[in-house]
């Protein structure tokens, strides 16, 4: 049986600053990657913990 692990909302959001933050060091470590790396970093930091449930929810059935 597989186990679903939930985060907390705190862990939630410091995994997306930390998947952010990475963005940012690949931009700099790849200057011709810095347009996808903006878009992944904006994209995690608009990230709700509300949708992050739901999607979760939607894993156990």
């Amino acid at each position: 049986m597989i186990q679903i692990i939930t985060l907390t909302k705190t862990e939630f959001y410091n995994y997306t600053v930390q998947i952010a933050t990475f963005s940012d060091r690949l931009a700099h470590l790849y200057p011709d990657q810095k347009e996808i790396a903006a878009t992944n970093k904006e994209k995690w930091l608009s990230e709700s913990y509300e949708e992050y449930l739901q999607y979760k929810a939607s894993q156990k059935k």
